[in-house]
């Protein structure tokens, strides 16, 4: 058996969208969808995964900038 861990920056800015999702309701879609893309990637290279896997954000933040 083998453990693969890794670690993932996520980083974007957005044009005039004055209304965005919540940061929390934005990280819980990003991480299902991330978690669905890892499925897909297992699928593909028919690599049976033991194990929930879990895509976590320790700290997501909307902010404004220039």
């Amino acid at each position: 058996m083998k453990r693969v861990e890794g670690s993932f920056l996520l980083n974007f800015t957005t044009g005039n969208i004055s209304e965005l999702p919540s940061a929390r309701e934005m990280d819980n879609e990003i991480q299902e969808l991330f978690s669905a893309a890892l499925d897909s990637y297992l699928i593909n290279k028919n690599i049976d995964g033991n194990e929930v896997h879990f895509i976590l954000c320790d700290d997501f933040t909307i902010e404004d900038c220039e």
